[in-house]
């Protein structure tokens, strides 16, 4: 939905986004719908061909649920045209020599799965049979052709904006009834994972020297990924402080469902924006655990981006500050807590310059920030590999060009600028800087 746009065009559904902030967000600067946006669903042989021209070797995208089955449930009709666009796309990017990278859910749930207490729908009693019933048909058609898949894009993101923990018990199977099939019944040899957030940015202990701000880091990264991550990357039961901290609204499962979920990820999928300092709150860490009502419950975790009244890094217009000095630090806690065979793939990282929505297009086309985000951050990861032992799949940069951000357009990730009038495509100076840093670095 975010590049696609013609979200009223070809067959495609309602989803559930479309009502709750698809109208854009009043009051933001650039606030708007996704009627539009960058049309790539008409100018996706452009971009691709911009892309290749680079030499750009990956092409990450996702497939709409609402654009497949409009009406969302297993047994309704399957869209023909969206059947035919996806298998073209694949193709074009195939052609141009690029390697085509799927995700199969991108908060583009149908709405017929709209419910009060999941902001995508993920705690309707029918979302896991209609998922798994949706990624069956893209299977079906696709497999033979995509080789790196991704079941879910942030769902994590549902506690932090639903306050729902135990919705997460759907996408935990959802994803593996999906695994299974494509190993089992397609016998298919990609690669699999499910893509988690940091909702408040990857949590470093403010003194790392202090037990408490170490045990009050933990507590975020418990309550933010580890009820998720621990079932499918570890076969392991949800944390006992989130069972103990939230009774009758976390996930639980069995041993028998945890051995179907365990190993369902061959490589550890991770947007990775930010990072934060983690302390314990001023009220402390006791009362806070004692008294479900705090807003800050159930973490219970003071979240800071000042040490020693110094920032983490350079801020953006949006979420994301620098946090390269601490890259590495956060590289090895994942490859050390969630091993894979396959690694870590860094799935989003980005940076939208400050105010670039007040920028000429020349200027948005020079501006430097973005570089000073892009290549520090890889410049960690050469050094984790060679001089840490972190293993790395890969790294997605957000975004190939501006476009919608979930109501706005006023945060622009892009590499590449365009026109909202003639949607002509103009590449930023990031995006050179980046391809030539990885073709420099590529025998690293």
């Amino acid at each position: 939905m975010q590049v696609e746009g013609a979200i009223r065009t070809e067959g495609r559904g309602p989803s559930i986004i479309e009502f709750t902030i698809g109208r854009g967000r009043e009051g933001v600067p650039g606030a708007g719908p996704p009627d539009v946006t960058v049309l790539n669903y008409f100018l996706y042989k452009q971009d691709i061909a911009r892309l290749a021209a680079l030499g750009v070797k990956s092409y990450s995208f996702s497939i709409s649920w609402s654009r497949i089955l409009p009406f969302g449930y297993p047994g309704s009709p399957v869209n023909q045209e969206a059947i035919d666009h996806y298998d073209d796309l694949i193709n074009t990017i195939l052609e141009y020599g690029m390697k085509p990278l799927v995700t199969l859910h991108h908060f583009d749930t149908p709405l017929y799965y709209r419910s009060g207490n999941s902001w995508q729908g993920y705690d309707h009693e029918e979302f896991v049979d209609g998922f798994v019933n949706y990624a069956k048909i893209v299977l079906t058609h696709y497999s033979d052709r995509v080789s790196s898949w991704i079941t879910f894009n942030e769902p994590n993101l549902d506690s932090s904006l639903a306050g729902n923990w135990g919705a997460s018990y759907n996408v935990v199977m959802a994803h593996a009834k999906t695994v299974h099939f494509y190993r089992e019944e397609i016998q298919g040899s990609g690669k699999w994972s499910i893509k988690l957030a940091l909702p408040r940015g990857f949590p470093l202990p403010l003194d790392p020297r202090s037990p408490e701000d170490v045990a009050a880091a933990e507590r975020e990264l418990v309550f933010s990924i580890g009820y998720m991550a621990n079932p499918i990357y570890l076969g392991a039961q949800v944390p006992p402080a989130v069972i103990k901290l939230l009774p009758g609204r976390a996930p639980n499962y069995t041993e028998e469902e945890l051995e179907y979920v365990g190993g369902t990820a061959d490589y550890f999928a991770v947007d990775l924006y930010n990072a934060r300092y983690a302390t314990v709150l001023d009220e402390g860490t006791d009362e806070c655990l004692g008294n479900s009502s705090n807003p800050q419950y159930p973490a219970c975790v003071n979240i800071t981006t000042t040490r020693e009244n110094w920032q983490i890094g350079s801020g953006s217009n949006a979420a994301p500050w620098t946090y390269h000095q601490h890259a590495r630090t956060i590289f090895k806690y994942l490859h050390t807590t969630y091993p894979t065979d396959g690694g870590i793939s860094i799935a989003e990282f980005g940076w939208p310059s400050f105010h670039e929505y007040d920028m000429s297009e020349d200027q948005a086309r020079a501006e430097l920030t973005s570089t000073l985000f892009y290549l520090p951050t890889l410049n960690e990861m050469l050094k984790s590999i060679h001089e840490d032992g972190v293993k790395f799949k890969g790294a997605l940069g957000w975004a190939y060009v501006d476009n919608w951000e979930w109501g706005q357009f006023g945060d622009r990730y892009g590499v590449q600028t365009f026109n909202n009038v003639t949607l002509e495509r103009s590449y930023k100076r990031s995006i050179f800087d980046i391809v030539d840093f990885i073709n420099t670095h590529s025998g690293s």
